[in-house]
């Protein structure tokens, strides 16, 4: 966590740029939303792009302080119910769309039919506990996952028959081998996950495990494959699917879905009379 008075610096360094370019359009890519409305006094027409700080439902200070003071800040929304729940709250919002960089991976060794799955549960807020129903289906896999705080060990640990590894950074090759999926934990309707666009742009499938995650996705990347581990019988079927869904062609997706967030900016910016240069 950044300490206090480093972020107190880093807003007025934020602060005096915005206040140097006042004349020019100014997008933001990430904000910090205690300081997001000063800029909005001297800045009528700031641009951020959203990603977590969306209130969720229920009575916070964030939801208190976002409907008194972010009135003016525009906000360019990934998720179509993030973007809903901002109109709800009064603020001002756009929905734009979350972008995928498409890449091309190098070859990486995969996983051999005798050998146990490899998974990434890549969030710090990972509930493990909870892949413990699916571990018949999961099949004795080893799930690498970020440590989350009072966790020191770097350690293997077992739950149930699947093996836990706790890492310092979580990545999609481990060993000189590419995960086999990453398992989505998170459990939201507003807020989704860069893990979604890294999975879509690394060609690995997505294993989600919670209904409103599934329908947060299906809005934001319609027609994207996606493994819904509550609907999956048996082991076999599981990895048929992961087959299926490793062979889609993302990248010519990621295409199709980029040109329409590009879209979508650009209306925005002609709405709001902002010139922009590509």
């Amino acid at each position: 966590m950044t300490p206090v008075n480093g972020r107190f610096r880093h807003a007025l360094k934020i602060l005096k740029y915005i206040w140097d370019n006042r004349k020019k359009p100014v997008i933001l890519l990430s904000y910090d939303p205690l300081f997001a409305p000063f800029a909005s006094i001297f800045k009528k027409d700031i641009l951020v792009f959203e990603h977590n700080t969306t209130p969720q439902n229920g009575l916070s200070k964030h939801l208190v302080w976002q409907k008194l003071f972010f009135g003016r800040v525009r906000r360019m929304a990934q998720f179509p119910a993030q973007y809903a729940r901002l109109l709800k709250i009064g603020n001002n919002a756009t929905y734009i769309g979350s972008p995928i960089l498409p890449m091309k991976i190098s070859a990486q060794k995969k996983r051999a039919l005798s050998t146990p799955y490899l998974f990434l549960a890549p969030s710090y807020r990972a509930n493990i506990l909870e892949l413990e129903r699916y571990s018949e289906l999961l099949n004795g896999a080893m799930i690498l996952t970020k440590k989350s705080v009072g966790v020191t060990s770097t350690e293997v640990h077992s739950v149930s028959n699947l093996a836990i590894q706790y890492m310092d950074r979580v990545e999609f090759c481990y060993d000189g081998r590419m995960v086999d999926a990453v398992i989505i934990t998170v459990q939201s309707r507003v807020r989704g996950t860069g893990w979604f666009n890294d999975s879509i742009s690394n060609q690995t499938p997505i294993v989600i495990i919670d209904p409103d995650t599934e329908a947060l996705f299906m809005e934001t990347f319609p027609g994207y494959p996606f493994i819904s581990l509550g609907r999956i019988e048996n082991p076999v079927q599981f990895e048929q699917l992961l087959e299926q869904v490793r062979r889609f062609d993302s990248m010519t997706y990621a295409k199709s879905h980029n040109a329409l967030i590009r879209a979508r900016f650009f209306d925005m910016c002609d709405e709001l009379s902002i010139r922009v240069e590509c």
